[in-house]
C-alpha cells in the first residue's frame, strides 16, 4: 500500500533528509539516500568526476576547433601564395 511504500523510504526522525525541501530539489533520490546513509563523500566525488569529464570534453572540442582553424588558415595562405606566383 501507499503507507508501506512511504514508510519504506521515509523515516520519521528530525534528521530526515527527505523532508528537507532544499535537499529534495537539489539531489535525486539515490544521492539523497546515499547522503543519508553516510555516503556524502561518494556524492561529492561523483560530482567532481563528472565535472572533470565535462571540462575534458569541452577542452577537447575547443582544441579540435582551434586546430581546424589553424589548418584552414595555413591552407588559405598556401593557396594565396600559389595564386600570386601565377
Amino acid at each position: 500500500s501507499y503507507a508501506d511504500l512511504r514508510n519504506l523510504f521515509l523515516e520519521k526522525s528530525s534528521k530526515n533528509h527527505f523532508m528537507n525541501p532544499s535537499i529534495a530539489l537539489l539531489a535525486c533520490s539515490t544521492c539523497q539516500t546515499n547522503a543519508k546513509l553516510g555516503g556524502g563523500d561518494a556524492v561529492g566525488w561523483s560530482i567532481f568526476f563528472l565535472l572533470v569529464v565535462i571540462l575534458l570534453m569541452a577542452s577537447a572540442v575547443i582544441f579540435f576547433m582551434a586546430r581546424l582553424a589553424a589548418r584552414a588558415r595555413r591552407v588559405a595562405l598556401e593557396e594565396q601564395a600559389e595564386i600570386q606566383k601565377a
